[in-house]
């Protein structure tokens, strides 16, 4: 007579709890609990942090060139609600991963639209909704919207900037500028973007780059030009915000 393999129940159990977890990520409550959750923690930074702006609040330093492109390192959407002045329209980049769902409730809780899609800098954009969001940006500036979105992509190489927004700038005429982030009190998430998390009571120093032009008839060579002063301009002004604050970069 064969014996029950002895590790059967504990391989059942596995299962069941995979089955159950799988419900719990296709259920209404959880994205809409934890955008409860993320909104109510946005609020308390809003309420305890001091921001510290270089030269100054990049919607307002460059006002003049709006409707424009803004662009971060990947993991500082929180920021945009907190220093967008009331009467400047914008529209965020945010991702159909399930990740990128209560992301988005959150951003609309402060005013805040978003457009959905991918912002991958690899061939794999045309699967993810790249073309779609492309377009969705490029229409939103049209409409006098300013947009904001990563420049290192989706699951790209962090503080590496991707070709999307160059071609954005090219296609619609628009100036991009580089916003630099960092926050005394943090914690960053080992993660590949290394996200960060400010904490309570912090400053939170921003940065805005020089604003970077890219003509229309622009070639590969001077897109890729022009990606390297984004990418050099964002990180250096990433940097003078750790400087700001006294710290070295997370």
């Amino acid at each position: 007579m064969t014996e029950a393999h002895p590790s059967l129940p504990r391989f059942r159990r596995r299962t069941a709890i995979s089955r159950w977890l799988r419900k719990l990520e296709g259920s209404e409550w959880v994205p809409r609990t934890l955008a409860a959750v993320g909104a109510w923690y946005v609020r308390l930074i809003q309420a305890t942090t001091t921001l510290v702006f270089e030269p100054e609040n990049p919607f307002v330093l460059y006002r003049d060139v709006l409707p424009g492109i803004g662009t971060l390192w990947h993991g500082n959407h929180f920021l945009i609600g907190s220093i967008k002045p009331a009467d400047v329209r914008v529209r965020i980049l945010v991702s159909n991963h399930r990740d990128g769902e209560v992301t988005a409730r959150v951003i609309h809780k402060f005013g805040v639209e978003t457009i959905r899609g991918s912002g991958s800098r690899s061939t794999r954009w045309l699967k993810k909704g790249g073309v779609e969001a492309f377009l969705g940006l490029r229409s939103s500036l049209a409409e006098g919207y300013t947009v904001v979105l990563t420049a290192d992509g989706t699951r790209g190489v962090s503080r590496q900037a991707g070709t999307g927004v160059i071609a954005l700038a090219r296609a619609s005429g628009r100036g991009i500028v580089g916003i630099g982030v960092a926050a005394n009190r943090q914690v960053v998430i080992n993660s590949w973007d290394r996200t960060v998390v400010p904490l309570p009571f912090a400053r939170i120093a921003v940065v805005a780059a020089p604003v970077v032009m890219v003509p229309a008839d622009a070639d590969e060579t001077l897109m890729e030009a022009k990606r390297r002063e984004l990418e050099d301009a964002m990180n250096a002004a990433t940097e003078r915000a750790y400087e700001i604050l006294g710290r070295r970069p997370g």
